[in-house]
């Protein structure tokens, strides 16, 4: 019998017809059979499609756990930084995503995780467990999340917001619909996570769907569910990887989804994020490596049922990261209910902020910027982006030097979009302006609005980008012109014992700076891979004028202690590597 062809329609009014999933089975071998040699027979079958192990996935969760309950404000803006970085601040003044576009119970966003507490305050109201499903558990088809990381990842996408409790989250009407496909553990199957796949689709109807998980095992049925959810309109969002590796990871890698990176508050790449140039996009995930302030660095969400069920953690992770994408994609389509999935995607990928100059070394590797909600949603503004990274990134004072032409980089546009103006000043808060782009009506994304030649100027410069003469608008940057007194090594470095044994002890590196500055200790393995680096405020040991000694103990990021080798270290100030060498590891 002729199967029939499966056809939806997509919210632009377009039919497609969607991939014929019906043929996919699972066999369960008895354990003393060799799966893989079993896999190799049934390839050979030329009645067989492919066949592969039914491989378990993991959720993206902390490299480092680190769970703080009961402790801090939730509702204070440390708490939830990443909501003030990605453009959605205080609303009001016409400067927050928030102003255009707070979401709508119409949006389903479909989140395959590990469950979520249903019964949390922030959570309760949003969540429709009438489309959920549990896919691990034989006894029940509820989808309670006994992990916590399903919980976590709901509340950033959408905790109820504007409720006088708890945190807010990106999109504050969204309907959420949890699909348990991993367990208390955090693993889960392809077979699970494949028919949470094709039930997002045919039973929840889902808009959006955000995938906190990832391993590096490309799968035929994986690949071909996230097909059938793309061929849906849906926008599929997933977790680029915690593994700092440029290996792709999979369903990230899949080019219908929406590959996330993590960001730390400043928009450095968290030292855990993976990259490479099938990351799409970055999202703030926040860091557990060197540098940060323990949990404030961290996201801060709902949680579990831990013996009350309004539970919020902090977590890091690019588990983190993809659902304030997510988030984002529902705040979209909410507002663009007619746009399809590849223009809410675009939307998010082409309005994000390039960071790259936070990023030396990434450029292309964590997609073009950090997303930016307000831009993404037709906000009407501009924003001058820095030019050099600042020696210190915890400091309000940018020291970035310009010699020559100036070229003024950001962002002009938006709902709206006239023109935008271009002026400079002397000083950080200069009192009169000379415009050197009057009025150009050419919207522009990342690009440079205006040049300057600097040539015979000293001291700090302030420009500013102002769109159809609104204030409301403006945006400014300041850094330095001429020359600045550079940092350099008076001697050294020098170091020992070398090779040295982390079990017995640390190596010292001993150096002279010519003044005090901020610096940055950075250490490769010898495949250049970083591994660890360390922050030495100016003033302090490490980064104080004269004789400074600092010491490395041989631990990497995440707090293990590194091989036998040979490692390289670079000591990096002024936006240069100032002194070098070589450490021999030998226990």
């Amino acid at each position: 019998m002729k199967k029939e062809k499966k056809h939806k329609k997509t919210r632009a009014g377009r039919m497609v017809e969607l991939p014929d999933l019906s043929s996919i089975c699972r066999i369960d071998f008895p354990t003393d059979v060799d799966v893989k040699a079993a896999v190799d027979e049934y390839q050979k079958d030329p009645s067989v499609e492919y066949a592969s192990p039914n491989y378990l996935r993991m959720v993206s969760a902390p490299n480092d756990p680190y769970y703080i309950s009961g402790e801090g404000n939730p509702n204070s803006s440390p708490s939830q930084w990443a909501l003030y970085d990605i453009g959605l601040g205080p609303t009001g003044e016409g400067k927050s995503g928030w102003d255009l576009e707070k979401g709508t119970s119409e949006v389903r966003i479909v989140i395959i995780d590990t469950g979520i507490n249903y019964k949390h305050s922030d959570l309760k109201n949003r969540t429709d467990l009438s489309l959920g499903y549990n896919f691990v558990s034989s006894g029940t088809t509820t989808p309670e999340d006994d992990n916590g990381h399903g919980s976590h990842v709901a509340g950033i996408i959408g905790a109820e917001t504007n409720n006088g409790i708890g945190v807010a989250g990106v999109n504050w009407d969204c309907r959420l619909i949890p699909l348990k496909a991993f367990d208390a553990g955090g693993s889960g199957s392809d077979w699970d996570i494949s028919h949470a796949l094709i039930w997002a689709v045919d039973t929840a109807e889902a808009d959006v769907i955000n995938m906190s998980f990832g391993g590096s095992s490309d799968d035929s049925m994986i690949a071909d569910a996230i097909s059938y959810a793309a061929t849906s309109d849906c926008v599929l969002v997933a977790a680029g990887g915690n593994s700092n590796s440029s290996t792709p990871s999979y369903p990230a890698a899949y080019a219908p989804v929406i590959a996330v990176a993590a960001t730390d508050p400043y928009d450095r790449k968290a030292s855990y994020s993976n990259y490479g140039t099938w990351i799409d996009v970055s999202a703030p995930g926040g860091d557990t490596g060197p540098g940060a302030q323990y949990y404030l660095h961290w996201v801060f969400s709902t949680y579990r049922y831990v013996g009350y069920y309004d539970s919020y953690t902090w977590m890091a992770g690019t588990s983190m990261a993809a659902p304030f994408v997510s988030g984002l994609a529902g705040l979209i389509r909410a507002k663009h209910p007619t746009m399809e999935a590849t223009g809410v995607r675009d939307l998010i990928v082409n309005y994000s902020d390039s960071i790259d100059v936070y990023n030396p070394g990434y450029a292309g590797m964590i997609g073009p910027g950090r997303i930016n909600a307000f831009f993404a949603l037709g906000g009407l503004g501009g924003r001058l982006l820095p030019q050099k990274l600042e020696v210190d990134p915890n400091s309000d004072t940018n020291t970035a030097v310009v010699n020559g032409i100036w070229q003024i980089i950001g962002t002009a546009t938006g709902e709206g979009f006239d023109h935008y103006e271009v002026d400079y000043g002397s000083g950080s808060a200069p009192s009169s302006w000379i415009t050197i782009e009057p009025h150009n009506d050419v919207p522009k994304v990342n690009a440079v609005l205006a040049t300057l030649n600097t040539t015979g100027m000293e001291g700090l410069l302030t420009a500013r980008v102002t769109i159809n003469d609104l204030p409301t608008t403006e945006s400014r940057i300041t850094l330095h012109a001429g020359s600045l007194h550079i940092t350099t090594l008076v001697s050294g470095p020098d170091y020992g014992p070398n090779p040295f044994n982390p079990n017995k002890g640390s190596i010292m590196i001993k150096y002279e700076l010519s003044n005090n500055s901020a610096l940055y200790i950075y250490f490769f393995d010898i495949t250049g891979k970083l591994i660890c680096r360390k922050f030495y405020q100016g003033g302090t040991e490490g980064g104080k004028q004269g004789i400074n000694r600092v010491y490395w103990d041989g631990i990497n990021d995440f707090g293990e202690k590194v091989a036998n080798g040979v490692y390289l270290f670079r000591i990096a100030g002024d936006y240069r590597t100032i002194g070098k060498g070589k450490i021999i590891v030998l226990k």
